[in-house]
């Protein structure tokens, strides 16, 4: 995530579709928790200055038991105060092999 503004970003709200998966954000080398399908709590949150990146990590739990063989589609929604696009929606396919 790359805040190509003039003004602090702040990432105010991470969450993952299904409770296989987390979802946690990298920024200025410290990695927040992870979260899940309840989200982020409402007062967390995270700025990244103009001009600088922080890192989204995305993971899996593949011995899950919503994990089957076939294609699996998960979704993860990141919510800013960014003035033109607030929520950025992730989606992750794969296709899960034996």
């Amino acid at each position: 995530v790359e805040n190509e503004g003039n003004k602090p970003l702040e990432i105010n709200k991470l969450r993952a579709s299904c409770i296989c998966a987390t979802i946690k954000l990298k920024n200025k080398g410290k990695e927040s928790l992870p979260f899940g399908t309840k989200g982020s709590p409402s007062r967390w949150k995270e700025v990244i200055a103009p001009g600088k990146a922080a890192e989204l990590i995305i993971i899996l739990d593949l011995s899950h038991s919503s994990i089957h063989v076939g294609k699996l589609m998960r979704s993860f929604e990141v919510r800013s105060n960014d003035p033109v696009n607030s929520l950025l929606k992730i989606e992750l396919e794969a296709d899960i092999v034996e």
